[in-house]
């Protein structure tokens, strides 16, 4: 069960009041235009806007809307020429003929969003999004409108959160999709009634009337009796903080609801003095301005005669809106209302009439499914080649922007790689002798590492406590025992655990050491200054150092777990910081040191 989605064109009305003033209008336009070339700045483009708001026909409003955005971008005013683009995709909007709405649009979006005008972007992604479901392009608008609202929940704007969610509602809705288009309206209002800021006064209110639009679609006569409870509340609301505003066909609305609600629950007392409260409040002009409005009651008095069991006067006002729709080629309708005739004759039992009537209605909606199917299948093509597209404008757009420099871009590429190329070579040469040179410091200190440790171990074997202090580089301190414990430490990471325990337990080497901690510590620290981390952590570098050089079938990778490194970021950045060069650049350099030794 639907009702008429009423529509009122108050552009109509407004066109009619401009009519009767086009002489003044015409007036105050050429005034305006006579001063123009003499003003500037804010006062030029106030004059603009005015020129454009007594425009009354489109091509008038177009021009002007144009030399407003121009004027805007001389000054360099971002929000005057955001507002131009706005008001431009404004007036194409009913250009059905044209793609121009989405062109200047999208150019609208890039530069609202650009400029973070996004107030602006807002308003123009709605439009665009109205322009696509006024096409029939139900699943493209539905994407446009899930990417506003992911980008509204980034900026953190409810209301336009809430703007998006209402789109969306309406486009799952036109998709029959009820319970979904129920779910994004309920979430719909409840961000709007958190919000500091209000769209207009009646945004709630017309979402609970959608609501009951909604689930009366589904049967849910129950819950669209709430939502006409929440309606009756907002209306009480507006009448108190708005009472200026009209709310005439908002309480039409709700009666209506009641009186269909009440019908469908076999109610037809209450359900009739819903319509008398509405038939109280209508107003005979609605018509003037929707042929289809008065036939509301005809809709509402043919339920209840059907709950009432008068199914011949039920049959005769469903027929009366039947031929209204068929006239008006609304086939979805048509079958919607066919539908509901075929049940009346169901149940004042002539079932030959309601047979037939169902056969129609089934070879109608298998001919509108098939349709709708393939519409689908044609828009999921062009979403399909949407992104295709979108990315060859952006392409063909950043081509166009560099043939504006071909003839001198050339040029200063062909430099720029010239100089780029040359600065590669010397950079490479630079590093590769760099590298070479650490590598040979290395090599350097790991021989006088290697002297100095003989030396020592002949100067022990004399009984010499130590060397000369010039003789050695980093000479080691501590007495006797504490070197002697610090080298039963060197010995039993390189011979028992050979420096490659990726857990090495503290602990542990205590006990193998035969010492306590407070000794092992000391001595470590005293003789090495450094703790027995660190020192084991060197003893692991040396390791893997050495790994490197003769290893080479080896990968990097393998070499670090091998000497206790389960990270190999760790490894890199120890084994950097410890020699000045990467494990791959020392094993390349010794590589090509032993190749060249071999040579």
């Amino acid at each position: 069960m639907k009702r008429f989605i009423i529509l009122l064109f108050f552009a109509a009305s407004q066109t009619i009041q401009a009519s009767a003033q086009e002489k003044t209008n015409g007036e105050k336009t050429d005034s305006i235009v006579a001063v123009l070339p003499h003003l500037s700045g804010y006062e030029r483009l106030i004059a603009l806007q005015t020129l454009q708001n007594l425009s009354l026909g489109l091509p008038e409003q177009k021009q002007y809307a144009w030399m407003y955005l121009n004027e805007a971008r001389r000054q360099k005013d971002v929000q005057a020429e955001s507002a131009a683009l706005v008001q431009l995709t404004m007036i194409y909007f009913p250009q059905f003929d044209s793609d121009s709405i989405f062109i200047i649009g999208e150019e609208a979006i890039r530069f609202a969003r650009q400029h973070k005008q996004y107030a602006d972007m807002f308003v123009v992604q709605s439009e665009l999004i109205r322009r696509y479901k006024a096409q029939g392009q139900f699943l493209i608008a539905l994407r446009k409108a899930e990417e506003a609202y992911a980008e509204a929940g980034e900026l953190q704007d409810d209301m336009f959160m809430a703007r998006m969610l209402s789109s969306i509602g309406e486009i799952l809705y036109n998709l029959e999709q009820y319970e979904g288009a129920i779910k994004h309206w309920v979430e719909c209002i409840g961000l709007a009634a958190s919000c500091k800021y209000a769209p207009d006064e009646l945004f709630i209110l017309q979402h609970y009337d959608l609501l009951a639009c909604a689930v009366a679609s589904l049967n849910h006569s129950q819950e669209a009796l709430s939502y006409a409870d929440n309606m009756q509340a907002e209306l009480d609301r507006l009448q108190r903080d708005a009472p200026d505003t009209n709310l005439q066909q908002y309480h039409f609305y709700m009666e209506y609801h009641r009186a269909l609600a009440y019908s469908e629950m076999m109610q037809p007392e209450r359900a009739l003095e819903a319509i008398r409260r509405a038939e109280a409040v209508y107003n005979p002009q609605w018509n003037e301005l929707n042929p289809s409005f008065a036939l509301q009651i005809d809709n509402l008095y043919a339920y209840y005669y059907r709950a009432a069991g008068n199914y011949n006067k039920s049959l005769e006002l469903f027929n009366r809106i039947l031929r209204f729709d068929e006239d008006a080629h609304r086939e979805a309708a048509v079958v919607m209302w066919k539908k509901e005739i075929a049940k009346i004759y169901r149940e004042k039992g002539d079932y030959q009439a309601a047979a037939d009537l169902y056969n129609e209605v089934l070879k109608k909606e298998e001919e509108l499914n098939n349709e709708q199917f393939y519409a689908q299948i044609g828009e999921l093509r062009i979403l399909f080649e949407l992104d295709k597209a979108e990315r060859e404008s952006e392409r063909r757009l950043a081509t166009l922007r560099g043939q504006r420099f071909v003839i001198t871009g050339l040029s200063c590429a062909c430099l720029t790689l010239a100089l780029i190329a040359g600065l590669t070579v010397w950079s490479r040469k630079r590093i590769a002798e760099k590298n070479r040179s650490l590598y040979h410091q290395i090599k350097e200190q790991d021989s006088l590492v290697a002297k100095l440790e003989q030396m020592q171990l002949r100067c022990e074997t004399a009984n010499v406590e130590t060397l000369p202090a010039s003789s050695l580089q980093q000479p080691e301190t501590g007495n006797t025992q504490q070197r002697m414990l610090v080298a039963r430490l060197r010995d039993y990471l390189l011979k028992e655990r050979k420096g490659a325990n990726p857990e090495t337990n503290i602990d542990e080497i205590i006990a193998a050491l035969a010492t306590n901690r407070s000794t092992f510590f000391e001595s470590v620290k005293t003789v090495t200054d450094k703790s027995p981390a660190d020192y084991i952590r060197n003893m692991q570098l040396e390791e893997a150092k050495k790994m490197l050089e003769t290893r080479y079938e080896l990968n990097v990778e393998v070499v670090a777990e091998a000497c206790g490194f389960n990270s190999r970021a760790t490894f890199y950045r120890l084994f950097r910081e410890r020699y000045h060069i990467s494990p791959a650049e020392y094993r390349k350099m010794a590589k090509l040191h032993t190749n060249g030794r071999n040579d």
